[in-house]
């Protein structure tokens, strides 16, 4: 009997220390993590807005980026309360509680409405199930070029302060004896894009007229290859093709910087022989500030 409540005392006594060990790694558990969650901020602050610690990976304006399109689907009013999460649980985004903090343009040319083409010699367009060929012909000397004339859009303004940026698929039928290039804003005027001259491929961009290339190689022009370029106002333009950064442009006061272009983007071609020249494309997306 005396044994039996010695062992019970023993047993009392080492569940009693076992609770004070767990209690003391979970208080030392928790301080390193209200430690890391708070380094920044909390996620309530004084007016009840949901703000990010800095235990994520990155944040902008209160919305975690990698959880988001960066700079693209935001929460106008990223709340806890009457108005709810604007992402649930799962993660998902609730659709009717975001804006598009973006002017964006998508065509996978269904029709030429709003385009002007302009042809030389034999020139010519062709459409057909969205997917568009622009063709020299086979006289020598023959263009064509296609684009959005912005002066015909009182409600859209092109301007290369708003940080605009584009992605298309082209694909050439030939490598030599011709010039192409397809661009965002006005080659005469300021414009970024991509040219090629009699096979060589370039980054290209003009100020006020005056063109600056640089050249890209180890791409095959006859494929369908992907070309996005991105301007950062007053910083850069960066080159990618298949989503590989190409060169980046960062001379500044060569950058394009007008604030009013008269065309929104061009494609043009033209052939420096008496034989065809295609330009292929199948889409293009714009998108920059509002």
């Amino acid at each position: 009997m005396i044994l039996r409540e010695k062992l019970n005392r023993l047993l009392l006594v080492l569940f009693l220390v076992s609770i004070l060990f767990m209690a003391e790694l979970i208080k030392d558990w928790t301080a390193d993590f209200d430690e890391s969650l708070t380094a920044k901020t909390s996620f309530l602050n004084a007016e009840n807005t949901y703000t990010t610690p800095t235990a994520f990976d990155d944040t902008e304006g209160g919305v975690v980026v990698d959880k988001l399109v960066y700079g693209d689907l935001q929460s106008p009013n990223f709340k806890i309360g009457v108005e709810g999460w604007k992402i649930d649980k799962d993660g998902n985004i609730i659709a009717g509680s975001i804006f598009y903090n973006k002017n964006f343009i998508h065509t996978t040319f269904e029709s030429l409405d709003g385009w002007t083409s302009e042809t030389v010699g034999t020139g010519a367009k062709t459409l057909v199930f969205n997917h568009l060929g622009l063709s020299t012909g086979a006289n020598n000397g023959s263009s064509i070029n296609l684009y959005i004339d912005i002066t015909l859009v009182p409600t859209f303004s092109v301007s290369m302060a708003k940080n605009p940026s584009f992605q298309t698929n082209v694909k050439l039928s030939a490598t030599t004896e011709q010039t192409a290039f397809w661009i965002y804003g006005y080659n005469t005027e300021d414009s970024f894009g991509f040219r090629v001259d009699n096979g060589t491929l370039s980054a290209y961009y003009t100020k006020t007229g005056n063109e600056y290339t640089s050249t890209i190689s180890g791409i095959t022009l006859t494929d369908l290859n992907e070309y996005k370029a991105i301007l950062t106002s007053g910083v850069d333009i960066k080159f990618y093709v298949n989503n590989i950064l190409q060169y980046t442009a960062t001379t500044i006061i060569n950058l394009p910087s007008s604030t009013s272009v008269n065309r929104l983007f061009e494609y043009w071609i033209s052939n420096d022989e008496a034989s065809n020249k295609v330009l292929y494309t199948k889409y293009l997306i714009i998108n920059e500030d509002k």
